[in-house]
């Protein structure tokens, strides 16, 4: 018998995920000529895919990215950026997927 509050914490989790993923990929890169300076960005705690912790970890990744974009020279970086502070749990899980595909 399937345990019905881990499906929806999966599904929630899965949910959450893809939307971070549409934030991450909107996210502007400069155009060549177009300057901005980078800052000093604090590092990033690491993320299980916890439902709970998801909008305060989309937001960090967006202010860090946002405040380094010279860093990231295309979309990939920006992913794999984000993919790099996910670890255990669901996140895990979602990094193979996803960095099979990057």
């Amino acid at each position: 018998m399937m345990d019905a509050p881990d499906d929806v914490a999966n599904a929630a989790s899965q949910a959450t995920s893809a939307v971070a993923w549409t934030i991450l990929t909107n996210i502007q890169v400069p155009t060549v000529g177009q300057s901005t300076r980078n800052a000093k960005v604090a590092n990033l705690e690491t993320f299980n895919g916890s439902q709970e912790k998801t909008k305060q970890f989309v937001q960090s990744v967006c202010i860090a990215v946002t405040m380094q974009i010279n860093a990231f020279a295309n979309q990939r970086m920006k992913i794999l950026y984000a993919l790099s502070f996910m670890h255990r749990g669901m996140a895990q899980v979602w990094v193979v997927n996803k960095t099979s595909t990057v």
